[in-house]
Formats: structure tokens, sequence, C-alpha cells
């Protein structure tokens, strides 16, 4: 059995933040007390699985990016916020859109750049990441339940084929949609 790196000397933390995994193990647990991973603060690491600890709360923007290893991540259920491509260039994220296009962790729509078609993102999702769908030129059109309370930056942007969103009256945090397609409120329906 693989023995867990969950020494603190081996991670700069600031305040309850991961700012950087100093260590070489292949299993990482990150420390108690941590609430937040910082902007990359795990990129490119040769590590195979990592354990996060109950209490934390947010993963920052491209956390994980091409952790060309990573295949194993257990989450907490304490995990509210993912940042934009999290999870970008690892075998994590592959095997997660074998399973399904649509990356679903906590109620997070984690990554939808595998999706084509329609898109219909299922009940009980809360938040919909920043740059989620970024770049997909395979989506025509997505469907956004009730449940969704936060929509991050740049969801679509890139997204050429897209023509249709249809969007929960009280979804708070739409920005920048640069793309030219219709949004259609659910109660205009």
């Amino acid at each position: 059995m693989e023995l867990y790196d969950d020494d603190p000397a081996n991670f700069r933390i600031e305040g309850d933040s991961v700012k950087q995994y100093l260590g070489s193990s292949a299993a990482v647990m990150v420390p108690a007390g941590v609430r937040r991973l910082g902007m990359l603060c795990f990129h490119d690491m040769p590590f195979e699985s990592v354990i996060l600890p109950t209490g934390l709360t947010a993963i920052g923007f491209q956390a994980f990016l091409d952790c060309k290893d990573l295949v194993d991540i257990v989450f907490p259920e304490t995990l509210r916020e993912i940042r934009g491509e999290a999870f970008q260039g690892t075998p994590w994220l592959r095997e997660r859109q074998a399973e399904d296009p649509l990356v679903i962790v906590n109620g997070i729509v984690a990554d939808g750049s595998a999706c084509t078609g329609e898109v219909i993102i299922p009940d009980g999702v809360r938040v919909v990441t920043e740059m989620a769908f970024r770049g997909n030129t395979k989506i025509t059109s997505v469907y956004i339940p009730d449940s969704v309370q936060l929509m991050g930056n740049e969801i679509f942007d890139g997204c050429d084929a897209l023509t249709r969103v249809s969007l929960p009256a009280g979804v708070k945090g739409i920005q920048r949609f640069r793309n030219n397609y219709c949004i259609v409120r659910q109660e205009e329906k």
C-alpha cells in the first residue's frame, strides 16, 4: 500500500490555502485545516493519487493542470467551488469524460469540454464552473436546471456551434458571454 505524503513541510501553505506542493510522492494527502487549493498549486506534479481533506471548500484555477499521472482524487463533501480548467491534462479527467462527457463533482459542473449536441445539465447541479464548455465547438444547445444558482465566467467562449442556452430565472453570476446564441429564461418558454 502506497504511503500518502501528508507532511505539512512538503506544502507551501498560506493561511488556509495550499499555494504549492514541494514534495515528490506518488500519493498525496492534503493536510487537515486546508480550505482552498490555490491556482496552479499542483501544476505538472508527478503524483497518481490525492486525498483532499474534509473542510476543503474550493479548488483553484488550473490547480491540477497537466498532472499527467493523476488518476485518483478523493473529494470531501465540503467542496463547493471548482475553478476553471482545474483538471485539464489529467488522466482523471479523461476517465471521467469517458464515463460521462459532462463531468460533475459534488453538484458542480467541472468540465463539459467533451460534450456534443444538446447538453442537459441534470437537476441538483448547483454550480457551472467558469470555462466549463469553453472552446467546445460540438455543443448546439444547453439546458440549465432551476437548481443552478451560480455560473462562472467564459462558460461558453468559443462554442461556435452553440445556438441556444436555456437558463433558470434565478441564476446569478452569468458574465462575459461572447457568442451569438439565444438565451432563453425558463419562464419565457
